[in-house]
């Protein structure tokens, strides 16, 4: 899914970066595989492992998506407390994402 990327660079570079895994995490949890969600988790776990990242609050954003994808109760506890701390625009990207999937 997200073989090839390459992360790190500047902002633009990692904001066009982060688009494409909020299409990608829209397209997979509207197909809900749970081998697909499971894939797109593991590999956000490499894009969340360079340090730094670009764009504040990535981390957290990456991570609600992350935990979300895996669905379970206590991973969507954590989300929920991590979603509060998010900038405004990644917030607002959150509900965007969420009204698309539905």
């Amino acid at each position: 899914m997200l073989t090839g990327l390459k992360v790190g660079g500047d902002e633009d570079q990692f904001a066009k970066i982060i688009n494409f895994v909020c299409n990608l995490y829209i397209q997979v949890m509207r197909d809900d595989s749970l081998d697909q969600r499971e894939k797109l988790a593991d590999e956000l776990a490499h894009v969340r492992a360079v340090r730094p990242l670009p764009i504040a609050g990535a981390n957290n954003f990456l991570t609600v998506l992350q935990h979300t994808l895996r669905g379970k109760a206590e991973l969507l506890e954590q989300a929920t407390r991590l979603r509060a701390t998010l900038p405004a625009p990644l917030a607002e990207v959150l509900v965007e994402m969420e009204q698309r999937i539905r």
